[in-house]
């Protein structure tokens, strides 16, 4: 596989990722709380920024 499809292949599995433990843990206070951190850092370590930024939205705390 090329660098940058796999590349590519890997920032959709991990936005997919992120999605999933967000939503699945949204209803649980400190769990949700622990899982959108982590996101979040994720997000943040990703060499592809820019594609999985949009999915970081303003949240209230919940801690």
């Amino acid at each position: 596989m090329p660098p940058k499809l796999k590349v590519l292949t890997t920032g959709v599995a991990l936005e997919l990722l992120i999605h999933q433990i967000v939503s699945a843990t949204s209803d649980s206070w400190v769990f949700g709380a622990w899982a959108w951190r982590l996101a979040v850092a994720l997000v943040q370590a990703a060499p592809q920024r820019g594609q999985l930024r949009g999915l970081v939205r303003e949240r209230p705390s919940l801690a």
